[in-house]
């Protein structure tokens, strides 16, 4: 089983399939190109995530107030929803086991603005009795930041939390190679509490969309390892942040230095 390979069948498919109504519409209905983007990652979640969660959009709400508009909603098929048509859902905090927000191309503020918003919406999730919500994710297509601005884009991700686990987006892509994810647990040589930032040629989806499948569906004790590639990403991290600080570069190894 080649899992790198498969990694960046995944990207290749992704950026394949990003475009197909903008080619057709050309800049007519931009609404329409980005719910089409949006329908592209649900469609790859789907092939992988178990029966138990469902995959939709729609709003989480409570009592007198509602989640902003939620591109990709994770929920606990087993419960019950509030309201269901199509692909469009409205359920409760309880229900609610991911929030995904999708984008196309992001310039800092736009960065900035989104991971706020997908902040602010799993810290009112998790304070309504959202304790079952597992992943707050980030999917950009196209975004290709550099060494500087992809530290600057780990250290938005601290400053944005405010030192509250609550606010933390756990699971970020730019594009085709920038994978950046926190650690709740230690794990190798990463220290529990931290963001890394890892830049992984043209597997970075496959990496996003792999977690999501093990945050929240099981998988036999043993077999983590199947689901990613047999050398691991950690030869591939640049750079570390803990919750409220400044990035440092990761310590590696001359034989991981020699990777890069």
């Amino acid at each position: 089983m080649d899992i790198e390979q498969y990694f960046m069948d995944l990207t290749a498919e992704s950026q394949a399939l990003k475009n197909r109504i903008r080619n057709l519409i050309r800049d007519q209905h931009w609404l329409s190109d980005g719910e089409w983007k949006e329908s592209v990652v649900r469609a790859m979640i789907r092939r992988i995530i178990g029966q138990d969660i469902g995959v939709a959009r729609g709003f989480v709400v409570s009592g007198e107030r509602a989640s902003s508009q939620i591109d990709i909603l994770l929920y606990d098929a087993s419960q019950p929803v509030l309201h269901r048509d199509g692909d469009f859902v409205v359920i409760t905090p309880n229900a609610c086991r991911g929030i995904i927000e999708v984008k196309t191309r992001l310039t800092r503020t736009r960065l900035e603005e989104a991971i706020d918003k997908l902040a602010d919406d799993a810290d009112f999730i998790r304070a309504s009795g959202g304790n079952r919500l597992d992943f707050v994710g980030l999917f950009d297509f196209e975004t290709e930041f550099g060494m500087e601005a992809s530290e600057d884009a780990l250290r938005m991700l601290a400053e944005i939390a405010r030192h509250e686990r609550a606010r933390v987006v756990d699971h970020v892509v730019l594009g085709r190679s920038t994978f950046m994810r926190f650690w709740d647990k230690a794990e190798d040589t990463v220290r529990p509490g931290h963001w890394s930032l890892y830049k992984l040629q043209d597997m970075a989806p496959g990496y996003f969309l792999h977690n999501l499948a093990l945050r929240l569906s099981s998988v036999p004790p043993g077999t983590e390892e199947d689901w990613f590639p047999r050398n691991g990403k950690q030869a591939f991290r640049r750079a570390d942040v803990p919750l409220g600080r400044a990035p440092r570069r990761a310590s590696q190894s001359p034989a991981a230095r020699r990777r890069r």
